[in-house]
């Protein structure tokens, strides 16, 4: 398996890096920092901009998803494409346009019948009840819904009758999750029962490579901010990197990126070629612990190299910690990738 990037591919990092730059600076990030409420807190106004950047085409392979992925977390792009880009096979493959921003639901709806749901398979019932949770939810989430038939995936729009959503404060100021309460809530389905369940673990996984990509450009933003600071800041003469305390550190955060970016990596040439469920699980839980990981310490080293400074609202160090942490976070709990490791080298417990 070659996990280099082709020339191609590395002119697409390029680019989407540049313009990334151009577009949501640091200094701006600041400031809508500073103006975000109750609300998802997302740019609106430049979902379009992705558009014309080619960021929303459908021709897109997980690779090339991959390689943006790792610059949205570099920018610290300010949007739910991420999430979006997870789902739209689902769209492709039922047909229909995408309303805009989509994502994909955690947990389960059922047809206003009851709870195993009277729907027939493929019609919309009188609406769909329950309470799912969802990353980056802004337009529209993709749910799956429990039927007599088995597992259906329909779509809601979060602005109908019937639908209330609550976004709990957190860490991260645009990575928030959405309480998502439906009560006869309309929707149109996507995929039958009958077609549902492998295009939906396909976009759970491509969900979680496109995240572990994301945290690795986090880390590498955060190792830029801390070599930029270390090279320029002077103590008895010298550049504070000069010093083996420093440097040392710097050098620990570029292994643990590089360890991040070649799992990562290899998690969407596993997706990219269509591995056995094994091998993709295998591929993508240690790429989420590397990638996590990496950005966490990466960020805290930088934190200790900027000193002061780094703590303070106004150097936008911290953005990159919250969503850091948030990454840390968002891997934790029973099914932790680190847990799955020990399992497929030392068998399950028990």
């Amino acid at each position: 398996m070659d996990l280099s990037p082709t020339d191609i591919q590395r002119e697409l990092a390029g680019t989407a890096c540049r313009w990334l730059a151009e577009r949501w600076p640091a200094s701006y990030l600041t400031e809508l920092a500073a103006q975000a409420g109750s609300e998802s807190g997302y740019d609106r106004g430049d979902w379009s901009a992705l558009a014309g950047q080619g960021w929303l085409d459908d021709g897109l392979g997980v690779v090339e998803l991959g390689l943006l992925a790792v610059e949205s977390g570099y920018a610290l792009q300010p949007t739910p494409w991420l999430v979006t880009m997870a789902v739209r096979p689902l769209h492709q493959a039922a047909g229909v346009s995408p309303p805009g921003p989509a994502t994909l639901a955690d947990g389960e709806a059922h047809g206003s019948g009851g709870p195993l749901g009277n729907w027939p398979d493929g019609a919309c019932g009188g609406g769909l009840d329950g309470t799912v949770a969802a990353l980056d939810a802004d337009t529209a989430v993709v749910v799956p819904v429990c039927t007599q038939a088995g597992t259906l995936l329909a779509e809601v729009q979060l602005a109908d009758h019937g639908v209330t959503v609550t976004r709990p404060e957190g860490l991260d100021l645009w990575r928030r999750p959405a309480i998502i309460r439906m009560d006869g809530a309309p929707a149109r389905v996507l995929m039958l029962s009958s077609a549902a369940a492998d295009p939906l673990a396909a976009a759970r996984d491509r969900r979680d490579a496109l995240l572990s990509c994301e945290a690795t450009g986090v880390a590498r933003r955060a190792l830029d901010m801390a070599v930029s600071h270390a090279r320029q800041r002077r103590q008895f003469g010298r550049p504070i990197g000069s010093y083996q305390a420093v440097g040392h550190a710097l050098a620990d955060s570029y292994a643990g990126l590089e360890l991040a970016r070649s799992l990562s990596y290899r998690a969407l040439c596993v997706l990219a070629e269509g591995a056995a469920p094994d091998v993709r699980a295998e591929a993508l839980a240690t790429a989420a612990e590397a990638s996590s990981q990496a950005a966490v310490t990466a960020c805290e080293t930088a934190i200790q190299v900027l000193g002061g400074m780094g703590v303070t609202w106004e150097y936008p160090l911290h953005l990159w910690y919250r969503r850091a942490l948030w990454h840390r976070a968002a891997r934790s709990g029973p099914a932790d990738p680190l847990s799955m490791v020990g399992d497929l080298i030392l068998g399950p417990a028990g």
